[in-house]
């Protein structure tokens, strides 16, 4: 009887102690010398161009807000950037963003100096009455002192256009210019002004301002001082004219195809050179460059900045056949006949190789008094470079496919010939 009260009495003493266990405080067991952790939210893996995923995608009348939680809670601190300029070091942060795409980081460390760091894209979207600009890549590289043309929807409410340099420790000091000499041209939907000439090479954010000082984002700008080759070579044979357009081209000193160093040109200018290439075989070549300054000419390929061509020369270029018949275009025959779309081939000709020669051969209707022919997108927008003409015999358009072209026909649904008094009777390409 004895030993049962003795374990009647232990096991309440036990329980006891269970009881005054439970009732103390937990405690954590990290240390400042723990390695930072951000454990929410997830960010989201780069993708297989090693291009940052998105965080965020909100209209830009929503407020932008994330919080971040992390490890060791009690001994991080954290540090917010935003397209490289410190926005705040709370855990949770807000802003008002004007529309466009930003490049945020938050930055975790430990007084021991230990830190990590995760990143991503916020995308703000304009919303249907703003103005904004479309994202044709050759508008956003501009020179310092050149002119720069913006394409979009509702740029007749822009009055101003405001720039901001970022991703440069400079840039929170750095004053915004404000451009106010803007031009709309209705025909093209897009706007032109003037980079001014003592800009800064670098990114710059773009912002719209209308008559009542009202914002809109209108995403980054590139200014560049340094030579960049946009299109061309208009001809891939040995011993021809080449000729190259982009910016800068005053600047390029010499080039070089496949090792063979060219340093006379029969014309330069800042948007044109040309030069006379070497005799060489049939083949598969490297085009490259140097500036006066000793830096390399770049190329734009295929929407990256590369810094050389691949150039296939041929003595004889192949003629490739696209569409072949013998289509009337007027005017005078109803809407519809006023155009010509080419079936597949209205799409076929935007995944056409960049420089390649499109050529359009064309027959007059000797019944009509007046011929015009006009290559344009399906929107009816004209190709850069080619704006409609006249003509009284038959003959061939020839159209240089360059990047701008290209972007430009696949942003507006392809290919078509417009205008009045011609029948359309062959589509081919040359490389």
């Amino acid at each position: 009887m004895k030993n049962i009260y003795w374990i009647l009495f232990i096991l309440l003493g036990a329980g006891f102690s269970f009881t005054s266990c439970s009732e103390e405080e937990p405690f954590s067991t990290a240390t400042a010398d723990d390695n930072p952790r951000i454990i929410a939210p997830t960010f989201p893996e780069r993708d297989e161009n090693g291009g940052l995923g998105t965080i965020s995608e909100i209209d830009r009348d929503v407020l932008f807000s994330i919080t971040v939680t992390t490890t060791p809670a009690d001994y991080t601190s954290v540090v917010w950037t935003l397209d490289g300029e410190n926005v705040g070091t709370e855990k949770t942060l807000e802003m008002n963003l004007e529309a466009g795409i930003y490049h945020l980081r938050v930055d975790v460390s430990t007084p021991v100096g230990k830190t990590t760091f995760r990143e991503g894209l916020v995308k703000i979207k304009a919303l249907a009455e703003d103005p904004q600009s479309d994202e044709i890549v050759l508008e956003r590289i501009v020179v310092p002192g050149g002119w720069a043309r913006l394409s979009g929807t509702n740029l007749d409410k822009v009055a101003k256009v405001a720039l901001k340099q970022i991703n440069v420790s400079e840039s929170k000091s750095n004053p915004e210019v404000e451009i106010s000499d803007v031009t709309y041209v209705e025909s093209g939907a897009y706007i032109e002004f003037k980079i001014p000439a003592g800009l800064a090479d670098g990114e710059y954010r773009v912002a719209f301002v209308d008559v009542k000082g009202n914002r809109y984002g209108a995403n980054t700008m590139d200014v560049t001082s340094k030579s960049l080759v946009t299109s061309g070579p208009d001809s891939k044979q040995p011993n021809a004219k080449w000729t190259l357009t982009g910016l800068n081209m005053d600047k390029v000193a010499s080039l070089s195809l496949g090792g063979n160093a060219i340093t006379t040109f029969v014309e330069q200018y800042s948007t044109r050179l040309t030069f006379v290439s070497p005799i060489v075989a049939d083949g598969d070549y490297v085009l490259t460059g140097i500036t006066s300054d000793g830096e390399s000419v770049n190329f734009f390929v295929e929407d990256e900045i590369k810094t050389e061509l691949a150039v296939t020369v041929k003595d004889s270029p192949s003629e490739v056949e696209l569409w072949k018949g013998h289509y009337y275009v007027s005017w005078e025959a109803g809407a519809s006949e006023s155009a010509k779309e080419f079936g597949e081939v209205k799409t076929m000709i935007q995944d056409l190789p960049l420089g390649s020669k499109l050529k359009i051969y064309y027959t007059i209707e000797p019944n009509d008094t007046y011929h015009q022919i006009g290559t344009k997108t399906a929107y009816w927008t004209d190709l850069p470079g080619y704006p409609e003409s006249v003509f009284s015999e038959d003959g061939v358009v020839e159209i240089v496919l360059t990047q701008e072209i290209i972007d430009l026909l696949k942003a507006e649904a392809g290919f078509i010939c417009v205008g009045h008094g011609y029948y359309v009777d062959r589509v081919t390409y040359e490389e």
